[in-house]
């Protein structure tokens, strides 16, 4: 064989060697990425394309209703609709998605995969006017059916952007920190997933009407990955307002009038129930977080945003019991398959009140009646501060004797009230104050009885004990602690002169003479007293529940009464005035 041929042979063999030999290189290295891909990233690949294909939505819960002691509805949530855009469009993936897909078609697949980054950039923003075009059209279409405007609109959509921007780097930030506790330099290869509030849909107009639901449900159709018109729940309150006949007949002399007479009461039970906003605030996060520090989540926990929490009233302070755990729905996007669980409703409150006896409570306080009107015959004439005519604050409770359970609690005037009043009125009436159960007042001559027998139940006095009164408690003090009938009007008189000697209990009781209480208070002492008003429940809350569970005040004031600070101060300044005007009700003592 020639030398040539051999030659040619050899080289043919080298040739097919060495592009076996790229080709094992070849393979060697799709086998790797491969291998990579599959065994290395697989699983965070795979939990990436399941999660985009993974959408889920919470679905509120009801709150839990309030109801009257005949089982009348006083609040309730309702089915309502709310309006949502996907997250996309509210931080722009989805115009950038848009604008993507369509120069992908415009320049087709093969001119595109040979196209470098900046190229493509180049036509993807290109498109983006258009994209961002149609999306501000439907934005402004959501707007005009919804009754809002498109500033207030994008003003909520960058509430939720940075919201949920702030959740998503707090999240990585954890994460990252979890994974340089291992030491292995993991979190240098870190890559942030999407959490789950950039995967889901937000609420950016709540509770709109039927009509206006169906409207964007077809616009979501007509423009997908937009909105979305999911179940939502609005507050009511039948008995918000009422119109309570009263018999006229029955009215003061100066106010009576024949026949029926119509009042309209706003806010019936505006103080008791309190009310809902709808607005989350940082301490309703902290108390009871949606997204828990370890990850995971709580249904019932606040945000995310919108949520509904009682913020005053009985919805405020029955707010964990009123409140309920959202349910979830999620939808597989390429099988279609759903996982509901249902949103558990948060419990009923039944009240001992009668929501028709409130009414008329309310109603009689208003002084559109006139009874809570400075009145020419209820000063004789004798100049005020405030003219005839002017509206007064007021309160009025009604109690079952036999059970203790409060029927009616009214007070003037209310929330709704204030829209009606003039500024300097706002000022000194304050209609957002209970004064039934938050205001305090000294309780004044009603406490003689329970101080008198405070005194003998403590041997401190015997039942038969007098004393005199001669106007004024301390002999060189003739203008304090005075006896109310020592008084220029009614001539300097004293109860011992009226009945010609000392003043016995029954006598003291039906005169209201404070000679014969100071002495009573003296006697019993300022600790004794102090302990003693302790010992009847002055000083705590009574227990009517308006403080809600587990608080200690909350809805009703527990009052003033002197604490071992204050007894100590009066001790050591040896206060004598002091200790005896708490036997009249009056000085460092008050409640509702």
């Amino acid at each position: 064989m020639p030398a040539t041929t051999n030659a040619a042979a050899l080289l043919a063999r080298r040739r097919i060697g060495l592009l076996a030999s790229v080709a094992c290189v070849a393979m060697g290295l799709l086998a790797l990425r491969l291998w990579a891909m599959t065994i290395w990233h697989g699983p965070e690949y795979l939990e990436e394309a399941e999660s985009r294909l993974d959408q889920s939505m919470w679905i509120p819960a009801i709150r839990g209703s309030i109801l009257d002691r005949r089982g009348r509805v006083l609040a309730e949530d309702m089915p309502a609709w709310d309006v949502a855009l996907q997250y996309g469009v509210i931080n722009g993936d989805w115009v950038r998605q848009r604008a993507s897909r369509q120069a992908r078609r415009d320049l087709g697949r093969s001119l595109w995969a040979r196209l470098p980054p900046t190229a493509r950039e180049a036509a993807i923003e290109l498109r983006r006017p258009r994209w961002q075009a149609e999306l501000d059209t439907v934005l402004k279409e959501i707007a005009e059916k919804t009754g809002t405007t498109t500033a207030v609109l994008q003003t909520r959509m960058d509430e939720i952007r940075q919201d949920v921007e702030r959740r998503a780097q707090a999240t990585w930030d954890r994460q990252r920190q979890e994974l340089a506790r291992r030491g292995d330099g993991a979190e240098q290869g870190f890559e942030p997933e999407p959490i789950r509030e950039q995967r889901t849909s937000h609420v950016v107009v709540p509770q709109v009407p039927d009509a206006v639901a169906f409207d964007l449900r077809r616009l979501g159709d007509r423009v997908p990955g937009v909105v979305e018109v999911v179940d939502g729940t609005r507050r009511v309150r039948p008995w918000n307002e009422a119109d309570v006949t009263i018999d006229g007949t029955t009215l003061p002399a100066p106010l009576r009038r024949a026949g029926p007479v119509t009042v309209h009461v706003d806010g019936v039970f505006d103080h008791l129930l309190g009310s809902v906003r709808d607005e989350l605030w940082a301490e309703d996060v902290k108390r009871r977080p949606f997204n828990r520090d370890d990850g995971t989540v709580d249904p019932g926990g606040y945000g995310p945003s919108p949520d509904s929490v009682g913020s005053r009233g009985l919805e405020r302070a029955y707010e964990p019991w009123l409140r309920g755990e959202r349910g979830q729905l999620r939808v597989q996007l390429d099988s279609g398959e759903t996982e509901r669980v249902d949103p558990k409703p948060g419990r009923n409150l039944n009240l001992t009140f009668d929501a028709s006896l409130q009414a008329r409570v309310q109603a009689i306080l208003n002084p559109d009646l006139g009874l809570t009107r400075i009145q020419p015959w209820q000063h004789g004439g004798k100049p005020l501060p405030l003219p005839d005519g002017t509206r007064l604050a007021s309160a009025a409770v009604v109690i079952d004797v036999a059970s203790g359970e409060v029927l009616a609690m009214g007070s003037w005037p209310t929330q709704a009230d204030a829209k009606d009043l003039t500024p300097e009125e706002r000022v000194r009436l304050v209609p957002g104050l209970d004064r039934a159960a938050q205001a305090v007042y000294p309780p004044g001559s009603i406490v003689k009885p329970l101080v008198y027998a405070g005194a003998v139940a403590k041997g401190r006095l015997s039942p038969g004990a007098a004393f005199d009164c001669n106007g004024h408690y301390f002999p060189e003090l003739k203008d304090k602690a005075r006896c109310w009938i020592w008084r220029p009007e009614h001539g300097m008189a004293t109860h011992s002169s009226q009945l010609g000697g000392a003043v016995s209990v029954e006598e003291a009781l039906s005169r209201s003479c404070n000679i014969y209480f100071f002495s009573v208070a003296q006697r019993m002492g300022l600790r004794s007293l102090v302990e003693w008003y302790r010992e009847l429940g002055m000083g705590r809350p009574l227990g009517t529940g308006l403080q809600g569970p587990g608080e200690t005040a909350g809805g009703e004031s527990v009052g003033l009464l002197p604490g071992e600070e204050d007894l100590s101060r009066l001790e050591s300044r040896r206060d004598a005035f002091t200790p005896i005007i708490l036997g009249i009700g009056q000085g460092p003592l008050a409640w509702t």
